[in-house]
């Protein structure tokens, strides 16, 4: 057993060594880790001339923090590492593109040698751009290829692909460290388009960035799709946005600042994609929380309303995106959480509060309008003691042996320093653990010791075979620290030990609650 603890310690830091020689990777929670924190990077795609910053300053001056950019390997070394150091002075970051390096053979793979080795220690850079759109019918092997090669030279930057048809995310999927898909519907498709496509991208398993729509088809007019298409308004771009972060995108590339700068209407579409860029900015700590919440914790009456219910720390937040082509009044969230609020919150709404009625909460909602509610809840300390991971009454007999452990989880109350009692009733005298953890007898209480509150995962404290009685245990915690008897959260077990041939009938048992009780009150005169 001591081999086996050392061994498994030896392999817990080795992996911390790993990581903490890493800026950038991937955690066990899906999420891309930059510079040691979590990390959403809200981008936009780009094609820059890498000697004119203009772009830039316009760019660094809002929420967006990541470029995509087409043209970075239309200069050479100095000029590239030139226009890096100017993204790292506006504190941006660059998905670096080797997606043009295909059907070369070696010469491919000795440019991406030379780029990735050049790179690679620049801060500005935190992914390398492999796939964009290439079919593993014709390019799998060379895909394999590359990707093996960049991983060999560099294991502290992901790989990002990115695909429209997510058929050819899967058969790729070993291809790259990051998925992407970039459903562009506005005028062809369905805006749940971007739903789909990111819950069949999410099959992957592996982190998603998702390229939501913010150009209009007419952009490129020898595509069939320009004939229907238009600018999204903000509306169609609000919903794209959150229908990502509804089906799990852990960062939103944006299609593109190419497109738009150039349109005429970009004096009107550029503040608004920067309005929506600065409420994900405001929200990256919830999409990137490790809080779960239920599926059914939230339930809409209304199947055109897509919602997501997310928490981070003591709030919780319900993203709700209409999805119809026409306003719909009178939707109702039906909440299922134990602690039910008095109100939701509304943001970027003004302030605006909804009372919630019987658990339920009805709004109304425009043409792809999108809701953001949120509210603040209470985590209750939860005190538990169990008799053989039984909350009882336990019926053993003297050769059962029993268990008593301990657990406590402080919900807000973290960091609270208590008094802490732990103690039994027995047929032959009360008994207290000690500060020493040693179970002696008193007719007084006696303190385990007065420690700040924490997370205490099920802890055993005794673990033998009881002689025929009553007994019961119970752990307390007093909020006054004050070595005064009291107690503020408390729970108890109660078991019953007796030979196989006794019984004990339901009636016959005392009132557990009215026992505990009057015990209490005894030990506290």
């Amino acid at each position: 057993m001591r081999k086996l603890l050392l061994c498994i310690i030896a392999i817990f830091l080795t992996t911390q060594v790993a990581s903490a020689e890493l800026t950038s990777y991937i955690d066990e929670h899906n999420r891309f880790i930059l510079n040691g924190e979590p990390f959403f990077p809200i981008g936009l795609y780009v094609v820059q001339s890498l000697s004119d910053t203009s772009q830039l300053d316009e760019i660094a001056s809002s929420p967006f923090d990541t470029l995509m950019n087409y043209n970075i390997n239309s200069g050479d070394d100095i000029q590239i590492t030139n226009y890096l150091n100017q993204l790292e002075t506006r504190n941006l970051n660059l998905i670096f593109s080797l997606a043009d390096y295909f059907d070369n053979g070696q010469a491919d793979i000795d440019t991406i040698t030379q780029k990735v080795n050049t790179f690679k220690i620049h801060p500005a850079i935190i992914s390398w751009y492999l796939n964009d759109e290439r079919d593993p019918a014709t390019y799998l092997t060379q895909l394999e290829e590359r990707y093996a090669k960049i991983r060999e030279l560099d294991e502290n930057h992901p790989v990002w692909s990115v695909h429209w048809n997510t058929d050819w995310v899967i058969q790729e999927v070993h291809t790259t460290d990051i998925v992407g898909v970039d459903p562009y519907p506005i005028g062809n498709h369905p805006i749940t388009l971007v739903s789909q496509m990111a819950d069949a991208a999410n099959a992957s398993g592996k982190p998603l960035w998702l390229v939501p729509q913010i150009f209009s088809w007419t952009d490129y007019p020898g595509d069939p799709r320009a004939a229907t298409g238009y600018p999204p308004t903000k509306e169609e771009m609000r919903a794209m946005t959150y229908l990502a972060v509804n089906h799990g995108a852990k960062g939103l590339i944006y299609y593109s600042y190419f497109n738009i700068v150039d349109d005429p209407d970009y004096d009107t579409r550029w503040p608004q994609i920067k309005g929506i860029a600065s409420e994900i900015d405001q929200l990256r700590p919830v999409f990137l929380s490790i809080y779960q919440t239920n599926v059914n914790d939230i339930v809409c009456d209304n199947a055109d309303i897509d919602f997501k219910l997310m928490r981070e720390g003591n709030t919780y937040y319900l993203f709700a995106v209409n999805t119809k082509e026409g306003s719909t009044a009178g939707v109702s969230f039906q909440i299922n959480l134990v602690q039910k609020p008095a109100v939701f919150d509304t943001l970027f709404e003004g302030g605006r509060q909804i009372s919630v009625v019987n658990g339920k909460v009805t709004d109304d909602f425009d043409v792809y309008q999108v809701h953001v509610y949120s509210w603040d809840t209470v985590r209750p300390v939860y005190i538990d003691i169990k008799a053989n991971h039984y909350d009882g009454p336990l019926s053993v007999t003297p050769y059962d042996s029993v268990e008593i452990t301990v657990a406590l989880d402080p919900g807000d109350k973290v960091g609270e320093r208590c008094d802490w009692w732990v103690g039994a009733f027995a047929p032959f005298g009360t008994y207290w653990l000690n500060p020493s953890l040693k179970w002696v007898p008193s007719n007084s209480p006696i303190r385990v010791g007065q420690w700040p509150l924490f997370d205490l995962s099920e802890t055993s404290l005794r673990d033998t075979q009881l002689p025929e009685g009553v007994y019961m245990f119970f752990f307390l915690l007093d909020d006054r620290p004050d070595g005064t008897f009291g107690l503020t959260w408390y729970d108890y077990v109660n078991v019953i030990c007796q030979s196989e041939a006794a019984t004990v009938q339901t009636e016959e048992m005392p009132d557990f609650d009215a026992v505990f009780r009057e015990r209490m009150q005894d030990l506290m005169r």
